[in-house]
């Protein structure tokens, strides 16, 4: 088998931007690739994907100072969301809402929630890897308190 010698450990990333105050929590959902993305900077700075050896859940960090700015998951409402009954209960919330005022109230409420939860359940994927990091990851998000628009 074949190793690919560019790829980058999970011990070689580091954490110090997610122990950091931050300015906003990213929380973008793309429906046509069923993908979730959660980061602390902006969606337009460049990142990579880590890939962890969960089948859904994978961190992002940034390209040059290899800082570990997010969690991307993939199969989010057709594969990780069900596993999750508290997960999945704050994603379908959005589903009975009626109109569009209604919808950007009820995603400003419920992103800090809804976060914490993703986070929680993804804890033991990014555990797999490196379970302080996992820590460090839990804490960052738990504490964060600005959620910015997408």
């Amino acid at each position: 088998m074949a190793v690919n010698k560019d790829l980058v450990p999970t011990r070689a990333l580091k954490t110090n931007l997610l122990k950091e105050e931050r300015h906003g929590v990213h929380v973008y959902y793309d429906k046509m690739n069923d993908t979730l993305l959660m980061q602390i900077i902006p969606p337009c700075e460049e990142t990579i994907i880590h890939f962890l050896e969960d089948e859904n859940v994978s961190l992002i960090y940034e390209a040059k100072s290899k800082e570990i700015v997010g969690i991307q998951i993939e199969g989010f409402r057709t594969s990780f969301v069900p596993k999750h009954a508290s997960l999945e209960k704050i994603w379908n919330k959005r589903i009975a809402i009626k109109d569009f005022g209604e919808l950007l109230i009820r995603v400003e409420d419920d992103r800090p929630l809804l976060a914490k939860e993703i986070v929680k359940a993804s804890r033991s994927a990014i555990s797999q890897d490196n379970h302080k990091l996992a820590e460090v990851f839990q804490k960052s998000f738990e504490t964060a308190n600005n959620y910015a628009m997408p």
